[in-house]
């Protein structure tokens, strides 16, 4: 993996969480075979794509590890008043994180991922008013066109049940808008990556945002601890 250059977001976002009282320990981009999801792109100019930035380690949290990841997007020709490199070329960027979670024994040793496949995304309806927006209302769905795996009917049936959760979703979905919750494989084996294994089970992400909306709340963060924990208990209770 070549290396992108020195970013500073994963210092400013490490910075960010011990503001809150969370510790977190940086991992270099290219570390982790996670990383090799979006193979590293130089997203200086007019360029598209999506690349890593690197992860902070988190301990004591059911989430493990939250990946940084930039994405941009490059259009030509689509407005005609000036752009970004020219008169009618356009970027746009955005900033995704990704919590993943990674199972460890007593003795911080990590388990084998159990790779139960289950893919979940909520359905959100925004409401806009005049100066603001909210959420009216949300549900869940899965990929499958409403054909439901047991372990899916599981994890939803306990997070439906989480009045406080829901509370929660309600006030951050307006920002994250639509969240996915899926079982997780890296697209390359660690040897293939040239990285270390992460044994991550679990990834939940939300959509894109501007650089300064993705230094999230800690409410949001427990929102996302809370759901991996459902997770963890449907797939105990199968």
């Amino acid at each position: 993996m070549v290396y992108p250059k020195e970013d500073r977001t994963r210092y400013e976002f490490q910075t960010h969480l011990a503001r809150m009282g969370i510790g977190g320990t940086i991992i270099e981009p290219g570390m982790l075979d996670l990383d090799h999801d979006y193979p590293y792109l130089d997203l200086d100019g007019p360029v598209s794509g999506a690349t890593s930035l690197g992860s902070i380690r988190l301990h004591g949290h059911a989430i493990n590890i939250i990946n940084i990841i930039r994405e941009k997007i490059f259009e030509v020709g689509h407005l005609g008043f000036g752009g970004d490199y020219g008169p009618i070329e356009f970027a746009g960027s955005g900033w995704r994180l990704r919590f993943f979670v990674t199972v460890f024994d007593e003795w911080e040793v990590p388990l084998p991922p159990d790779l139960t496949e289950f893919n979940i995304t909520t359905d959100v309806k925004i409401e806009k008013r005049f100066l603001n927006a909210r959420v009216a209302d949300f549900g869940w769905q899965t990929r499958k066109d409403g054909e439901m795996t047991r372990i899916e009917s599981e994890i939803l049936r306990r997070i439906n049940d989480d009045t406080t959760l829901r509370s929660w979703l309600l006030n951050e979905l307006i920002r994250e808008r639509n969240i996915t919750i899926q079982s997780y494989r890296p697209k390359k084996t660690p040897q293939q990556a040239g990285a270390e294994q992460s044994d991550a089970r679990i990834v939940i992400y939300g959509e894109p945002k501007k650089k300064k909306d993705m230094f999230i709340s800690k409410q949001c963060l427990d929102m996302y601890n809370k759901i991996a924990e459902h997770i963890f208990q449907a797939k105990a209770a199968m």
